[in-house]
């Protein structure tokens, strides 16, 4: 390894990464077995300074308050119970415990926006030309209907261009018009909800996001020919869980693409689910 890629793992440890440095090392150690095997080494190394950190705290707050004898005489020779003391002192070290676990968990962890800007990498962003192909098929849109044709070709055209509302306003219209038929099916028309949900996104409406793609995924008829895209939406529904700074489901959706057969998401799923253990 470089001397580079050892100081961009010491920025990652440290949080002195911005959000294109992060999603930098995620392709660093995608490339590089040898970068992953540092990466997992520090980590297991700050867990194990961590536990040595806890253990040395406790001892040390042990001994601020040496044990005593259950019972002490106080004024006038009556005897005092002193449990209910020792309780309030092992009470007050575990919250300290507590919040020191907590501090080093948040200090040594990248919280869910990071790992979003970590995880949305280019390969998986959704291209406009997957709505026009798909596993090197060409479709045709739909006989007789230029005018929707045209709609869906505006709408795609107003997402490339990054104008966000637009395109949500313009591919909503075209799947409320559009019906299958021979030539336009229900996948084709389904897969505009992978690019409003992607324009949510973008306009940092991630409950709305969600809504489309968990719509989108369950719309999925032909999981042969749209096998990808499916898996597409499900990956772009993690990071919209991320998005919405909730771990834990953007978690439990990662693992359906622990075994993606696509593996650009297989990988970047495999990867997110070692950062959230």
């Amino acid at each position: 390894m470089t001397t580079a890629q050892y100081d961009m793992i010491d920025r990652y440890f440290n949080n002195e990464m911005n959000d294109e440095e992060l999603a930098s090392l995620l392709r660093a150690i995608a490339a590089d077995p040898a970068m992953k095997a540092e990466l997992d080494l520090r980590r297991l190394a700050k867990a194990a300074h961590h536990r040595a950190q806890t253990l040395a705290f406790k001892e040390n707050a042990m001994q601020s308050h040496p044990a005593r004898s259950n019972q002490e005489t106080g004024s006038g020779g009556k005897v005092r119970r002193l449990w209910p003391y020792a309780w309030a002192i092992a009470a007050s070290v575990m919250l300290l415990l507590a919040a020191f676990a907590w501090w080093w968990t948040r200090a040594s962890s990248p919280n869910a926006q990071q790992l979003y800007a970590l995880h949305d990498v280019p390969a998986l962003y959704p291209k406009a030309a997957y709505a026009l192909v798909n596993e090197g098929l060409h479709h045709k849109g739909i006989t007789g209907s230029q005018q929707l044709d045209e709609l869906k070709t505006k709408g795609l055209e107003a997402y490339e261009s990054k104008e966000w509302h637009a395109a949500i306003g313009i591919l909503s219209d075209y799947i409320a018009k559009a019906k299958p038929d021979e030539e336009e099916m229900p996948d084709e028309i389904n897969l505009m909800n992978l690019y409003i949900a992607r324009a949510w996104l973008e306009k940092e409406d991630a409950p709305k996001a969600i809504e489309t793609l968990q719509k989108g995924i369950e719309g999925v008829v032909d999981s042969v020919n749209y096998g990808y895209l499916k898996e597409l939406m499900q990956w772009q529904l993690v990071l919209a869980h991320l998005k919405n700074n909730d771990a834990p489901q953007a978690k439990r959706t990662a693992n359906l693409l622990r075994n993606a057969e696509y593996e650009a998401i297989r990988q970047q799923a495999v990867i997110l689910l070692n950062e959230l253990k």
